[in-house]
């Protein structure tokens, strides 16, 4: 809700204020703490009351903007006026009386506040249960999914579009997606593309999908007719599964389907709508989703509520009820249990639940409106700190992958985040999201490797929900195009232009700077003259791309946004890349920006050089950039005060930082650090002691550490035991030397190794004991490696790459129980051969074993182009099967026809004898088709072996 963003962004500049270590600013102490006591007060409420009344939540949201208002307006005069004073007497003096007209704003709110709670307290109060986690289960698609699947993999024919058609909330892109992501899919198509469309598309943004992946940004590529033609070369003659989601207009699939060839081959289309008149047009007999039975929905509601457990006797009866009034609605029946997963197991509560939710009795309006009902039910019953996150979600295009990371920076810099003794604000915020998710208002994509959320997104019935709430509490306001921007109240904090355009007109930028309460820009592309938007502002965000500030380059940029928290610049043309590039530094006004939190630049090619304030900017948390030149701090003991930037936990892009006692001193917190060393002046040992990289072992929380090395720089590194994740290109270390330097890293669970020297990588006493994932790449030179299991008892992803001369796996890597997968790119044949007999061997074991092991998957790329999973029921790419069967010397030679040829006669003898099914026939013969072993078969193989 605003009013809790509203307070708990005011709470946290009230305790920034009075101890901020570089800058002193002149308040009443007295008001300070009579301000802070009422924001506390009204933040307790919030928090504690189940209902607010929307007049008194209003009310608090005005009172909290204009104190606000007052104090960082104040802050902004002093720190321009570089005076503490303000400008003189008479200003601060009608400072202080604004402030106290907002004090007792604040104070008359408080009052009736009090007066509200003496009247509710006498009611029965509803107290939210622990948080608890559920399976993400999805139940009654198991079939739905084979037959599309079946569609899918049928007979080659000409290319085909499936439309998928049903209401919002269905489960269509929940459908596409198993299917897409679906084993027999994979195997089946060459080639598989996403992109989603939604109402307001853009063609040259579908083909960017299309072409670099559902995260890409319109920034990639060229333009729209090169992209399309870039597309159409990518699928031609290839067997390719292209999904367009959510799609909304026949105009929207002429213009792209003339970039996806007819290829004759079995290619197909998804296309997942809501309108069944562009279904019928795509297709005759498009795919029709159904609305769950009653038993469907009952195992999905209670999956979402119970988890594994079983729902008990005395709300089965009241349950059945609420799950019937779901309609059948995947999208209701999900967003209901999430709520009531977090709510109380009272009958009572549960009859509220159900009085509140009116029986779904037809498809169209009524059931949408119905979802956006229990939508809201669960917003309404949302702790108070999630509400704000909740609604911010709203920012987002429809379709929107969402960066988890960013999204959480996004929260924090608009003050969204109540500290937390002992947690980072970014830790905090992150229990926030999981809690979204697991109320499925919040659709988890991906996870990252060591368990945190990668991406995440909003259906887009959940979004018209944030949207409308947003809009009714003044959350935010959302005009549909520029038009509409030049009409907007004065008084907006936070505006939201979804509509994509490069330039802005000069009637936007002077519509924005006439609200003199923005505080938050949002925005998809555009250019913005900087210095012509409201003083005030903290956040600029280009939700398209990461975010961007400003058409100016920085060099020429006149700070007026003191109050800024959250800024990544970019340049939008050719020229201010060049102007920035021929002065590449950033001025030292940059300290002035008294609350910056994160400081993005990633543009630019050219070394950004980082002026000796930077270091007395303590509010810093994330500073990313390409190339980054960080001066040395002016030591402890020529300076009054030392400065810690106790909150920096992100570095990225820092050239030839000397890591120095002062340095590691200055930043004791850093928990993602990004370095890159080119300076080949200095013989290695002399490096190490010029760089003292031997101090990096003081960063005790440091987690995750990216090293990158020009060609003749060697260092030796003392390396901090917190790490997790550790990355080391061009490094041209001994193996040996960096084995000692690594193995006794207790938590390390991602390791990558590039470019290191020496044919042989010998283990004997050194034990990885946390490592997850091992990348191996561009070692040259390494010949021989010898470990066993139990140097990587846990070890789950192997990839090597481009190490040619490298022979064999060690072959005990097989023993390990948790490996997944074992991935090879540009290596040797004999290297290849080493993993298929460790896999074929797990099978063995696997079979032996009564605790059967995970399914090995191994894979090649590039240079034999080859993927293959082994295991029952599973399709098999004939013409790998024959290179393996060459390889291992089965074939016997026959004049006239090459090995290959003689072991395709093998293969189709097999198949005739009905030993080997085949699957599926490529347009020359068996070789590009695939086949299967039946299970039986098999078995009695294994055994056999």
């Amino acid at each position: 809700m605003a009013a809790y963003a509203a307070l708990v962004s005011l709470m946290n500049d009230l305790q920034l204020i009075p101890n901020h270590p570089t800058h002193s600013f002149s308040f009443e102490i007295k008001q300070i703490t009579s301000l802070s006591q009422i924001v506390n007060f009204l933040i307790d409420f919030l928090e504690t009351s189940d209902s607010h009344g929307e007049l008194l939540e209003s009310r608090i949201t005005s009172a909290a903007h204009k104190a606000h208002d007052v104090v960082e307006s104040h802050v902004v005069d002093q720190i321009q006026a570089g005076s503490t004073l303000g400008g003189g007497k008479s200003r601060l003096n009608y400072f202080l009386l604004d402030l106290q007209k907002a004090i007792d704003g604040l104070n008359f709110v408080k009052k009736k506040v009090m007066q509200f709670k003496a009247i509710s307290d006498s009611k029965a109060a509803y107290s939210s249960a622990p948080l608890t986690s559920g399976k993400n289960l999805m139940v009654g698609c198991d079939d739905v999914v084979l037959g599309l699947v079946e569609m899918l993999v049928g007979e080659p024919s000409s290319r085909r579009v499936i439309p998928i058609v049903g209401m919002g909330g269905m489960g269509k892109t929940t459908l596409a997606r198993n299917a897409y992501e679906h084993l027999l899919t994979k195997h089946h198509f060459d080639i598989r593309l996403w992109a989603a469309i939604s109402q307001d598309y853009s063609v040259q943004n579908i083909l960017v999908h299309l072409l670099f992946g559902e995260n890409s940004t319109s920034t990639t590529g060229g333009n729209f007719g090169e992209l399309g033609e870039e597309l159409h070369k990518r699928l031609w003659r290839r067997r390719y599964l292209v999904v367009l989601d959510d799609m909304w207009s026949i105009e929207a699939w002429e213009e792209i389907q003339m970039f996806l060839p007819n290829n004759g081959n079995g290619s197909c289309v998804i296309v997942t709508t809501r309108l069944l008149n562009l279904a019928t047009c795509l297709s005759s007999s498009p795919f029709k989703m159904r609305f769950l039975d009653n038993d469907k929905s009952w195992e999905l509601f209670c999956g979402k509520v119970f988890g594994e457990e079983d729902c008990p006797i005395e709300l089965e009866e009241i349950g059945k009820k609420i799950v019937k009034r779901c309609g059948g609605l995947p999208l209701s029946i999900v967003v209901i249990g999430g709520h009531l997963r977090k709510s109380s197991k009272e009958i009572e509560y549960w009859e509220k639940v159900a009085s509140f939710i009116n029986p779904i009795s037809s498809v169209g309006a009524d059931a949408d409106d119905q979802c956006l009902k229990i939508i809201s039910l669960s917003y309404e019953h949302l702790p108070a700190c999630l509400k704000p996150c909740f609604l911010y979600m709203g920012i987002f295009l429809e379709d929107k992958n969402i960066v988890a990371s960013e999204l959480v920076g996004f929260w924090v810099a608009e003050g969204f985040v109540k500290p937390k003794e002992g947690l980072s604000l970014e830790e905090v915020a992150e229990t926030y999201l999981n809690d979204l998710i697991y109320r499925n208002l919040i659709l988890l994509h991906t996870m990252w490797w060591y368990g945190k959320v990668a991406y995440c997104g909003i259906h887009d019935t959940v979004r018209e929900l944030c949207l409308k709430m947003g809009k009714k509490d003044k959350f935010m306001c959302v005009p549909e195009d520029d038009t509409q921007v030049v009409g907007i109240q004065k008084e907006e904090h936070r505006i939201v232009l979804t509509k994509p355009k490069k330039q802005r007109s000069s009637h936007v930028t002077a519509a924005l700077k006439s609200t003199p309460l923005l505080r938050s820009l949002i925005h998809q592309e555009g250019e913005f003259d900087f210095d012509e938007l409201p003083r005030l502002l903290r956040l600029s965000v280009d939700i398209h791309k990461v975010l961007k500030t400003g058409g100016g380059y920085f060099p020429g940029a006149n700070f007026q946004q003191l109050n800024l928290r959250y800024l990544a610049f970019s340049c939008f043309t050719p020229t201010q890349r060049t102007l920035f590039n021929r002065t590449p530094y950033l001025p030292s006004s940059i300290s002035l920006l008294w609350n910056m939190q994160t400081l993005i630049l990633m543009d630019f090619d050219a070394q950004i050089i980082a002026p000796y304030e930077i270091w007395e900017m303590p509010q810093l948390r994330h500073l990313e950039f390409k190339r980054l030149y960080l001066p040395d701090p002016i030591p402890s003991d020529q300076e009054e005060e030392c400065i810690v930037l106790q909150n920096l936990h992100t570095l990225k892009g820092v050239e030839n930082l000397r890591l120095t006692q002062e340095v590691c001193k200055r930043m004791p917190n850093v928990k993602e650090l990004s370095l890159l060393y080119d300076d080949d002046h200095f013989p290695y040992c002399e490096a190490s002691s010029y760089y003292c990289s031997q101090n990096l072992g003081r960063f005790n929380k440091l987690e995750f550490l990216e090293c990158k090395f020009g060609n003749g720089v060697v260092l030796s590194f003392t390396f901090p035991t917190s790490l997790i994740k550790l990355c080391l290109q061009n490094c041209h270390l001994q193996w040996e030397g960096l084995s000692l330097m690594i193995a006794s890293l207790p938590h390390l669970r991602y390791l990558q190794l590039d470019k290191l020297e020496g044919a042989e990588w010998n283990l004997v006493d050194e034990e990885f004991s946390s490592l997850q994932v091992l990348e191996i790449s561009c070692c040259d030179d390494l010949i021989y490696w010898n470990a066993n299991s139990s140097h990587f008892p846990v070890l789950e992803y192997l990839r090597i790459k481009e190490t040619p001369k490298l022979g064999e796996i060690p072959f005990d890597i097989g023993e390990v129980p948790t490996l997944q997968a074992i991935v090879l790119r540009d290596c040797s044949m004999c290297l290849a051969m080493s993993a298929l007999r460790i896999l074929i061997d797990g099978v063995r074991t696997k079979q032996a074993s009564t605790k059967p092991k995970k399914e090995y998957q191994f894979g090649m790329t590039k240079e034999f182009g080859l993927s293959l999973q082994l295991s029952k029921n599973q399709p098999i790419k004939p013409y790998v099967l024959v290179r393996y069967w060459v390889a291992e010397g089965f074939v016997k030679p026959k004049e006239g026809l090459s090995l290959e040829e003689v072991a395709d006669t093998y293969l189709k003898d097999l198949i005739d004898r009905n030993l080997i099914l085949l699957h599926t026939m490529g347009w020359n013969g068996v070789e590009k088709g695939s086949s299967f072993i039946h299970s039986s078969i098999y078995n009695g193989m294994r055994l056999l072996a």
